[in-house]
């Protein structure tokens, strides 16, 4: 017997909302995966792994690059209120991009003779591709304020636009790292300038600063309570990366980072795409009720069960595709390819099945449960990485340990997201 006032398990709004900024994904990733062939000829692995590690390091930078005000920016009910986080959002992340260019910059000065196979203008671009991800955060949480899913969507085929073509003539005229670098920081800034545009020009008021002074002191659980939560989570997901890129090589960075590319990336897109569109249609200006909580956990259990269909199936396909696939359309450098993709395919196979619920926490407030469920990851990823020291396994045995280490951390991850659904604190939840 269906409750009164509840809808059905099917998260329809959701699966609508999701599904206009997953056709994005979908068209994007067809497009970059078509042109990997090349890439691959253009560029090394080592040259792939180099870029692979500088993008994976400053993406975990730019998690706390706007302080996480972006993240608030759905939550008022008044417009002007969330102008004024969008405004505020710009700034910080502009200043903490410019301040680490100053301490890049006294790091070449310094330190550039101990570490004389550095490129400086690599590490200077890879600062804007800093700059232009944490612009991008903002811009989709404008599009998830303004429901304007499909304006996320044309914003990752503006992605793949200019990602690609830029890559591959840089690639022609022998750029290495660096074409790779300004590709993906122009595509980054190219779609978050759309959003940010397409935001200015339907919200033109203007907000006073005694008023953003007052909001973002409203909004300060946010940069208090979920940075340091959301850079351990990120860190977690960029370990094998950044490990493989400091402990092995380049080159083995470079396999690791092909099956990001190929795994990660489209699953996390796919369910981070469910996940904003749970926290955009429940977020805003919402309160949850008893029955909200009742049937808020039924559409997270049937789209969790449905995730984990999709990751497990992807990552059996990728692994096969590969196999069949490698040597003959990326060439023989990437013939042990498909060895990778199932030993740490799992690994983001786990952590994508993960990702919807992890909104959970943040559409519930609970501050401290999120920071509990960071810690249980990181705590995790060092026993790993204390593992990895100790026995010193070969790289694909690393690969495989790492594995084991996602599933179980995407395992905590559901637990503690989950938690606030199964144990509701209180019937209703305050507005924010």
């Amino acid at each position: 017997m269906r409750l009164p006032g509840l809808r059905g398990t099917r998260p329809t709004a959701t699966l609508r909302n999701s599904g206009s900024m997953i056709l994005g994904t979908a068209i994007s990733q067809i497009a970059i995966a078509a042109s990997i062939p090349i890439i691959t000829r253009l560029y090394s692995v080592s040259e792939l792994g180099t870029s692979a590690v500088l993008v994976s390091l400053f993406s975990t930078l730019s998690i706390i690059g706007c302080f996480r005000y972006e993240i608030a920016i759905p939550l008022p009910k008044a417009t002007d209120h969330a102008i004024a986080l969008v405004r505020a959002a710009v700034v910080i992340c502009t200043i903490f991009a410019l301040v680490l260019a100053c301490f890049q910059g006294m790091f070449i000065i310094f330190y550039r003779p101990r570490f004389a196979d550095i490129d400086i203008f690599g590490l200077f671009i890879a600062v804007g591709y800093f700059h232009a991800t944490s612009l991008m955060s903002i811009g989709n949480m404008t599009a998830i304020r303004s429901e304007r899913y499909s304006t996320i969507s044309r914003a990752r085929i503006l992605v793949l636009i200019l990602q690609v073509p830029l890559q591959l003539i840089l690639g022609l005229i022998g750029a290495n790292t660096i074409g790779l670098l300004v590709g993906y920081a122009t595509a980054n800034y190219g779609a978050s300038l759309y959003m940010l545009l397409k935001w200015r020009n339907a919200n033109r008021t203007r907000v006073p600063s005694a008023l953003t002074r007052h909001v973002l002191a409203d909004y300060r659980g946010y940069p208090l309570h979920t940075s340091w939560a959301a850079i351990l989570n990120t860190v977690s997901l960029e370990a094998p990366l950044l490990y493989f890129g400091i402990r092995y090589s380049t080159s083995r960075a470079g396999y690791v980072g092909m099956v990001q590319t190929i795994v990660a990336v489209p699953l996390s897109l796919v369910t981070s795409s469910v996940g904003l569109a749970i926290y955009g249609e429940w977020g805003k200006g919402r309160i949850l009720t008893g029955d909200h909580v009742l049937t808020l956990r039924a559409q997270t259990k049937w789209l969790l069960l449905r995730t984990a269909a999709l990751s497990i199936c992807y990552v059996a396909v990728a692994a096969i595709a590969t196999r069949v696939l490698a040597t003959p359309v990326l060439g023989q450098d990437w013939a042990a390819l498909w060895q990778y993709v199932i030993a740490i395919g799992p690994f983001y196979g786990a952590i994508a099945i993960a990702n919807p619920t992890g909104w959970l926490l943040e559409l519930f407030g609970e501050t401290r449960l999120t920071l509990t469920r960071s810690a249980s990851r990181i705590v995790s990823l060092a026993g790993t990485i204390l593992i990895l020291e100790v026995l010193r396994p070969s790289t694909l045995d690393a690969a495989r340990i790492l594995s084991v280490y996602g599933i179980i951390a995407a395992g905590l991850f559901i637990l503690f997201s989950i938690r606030p659904l199964i144990h509701p604190r209180h019937t209703d939840l305050e507005e924010r």
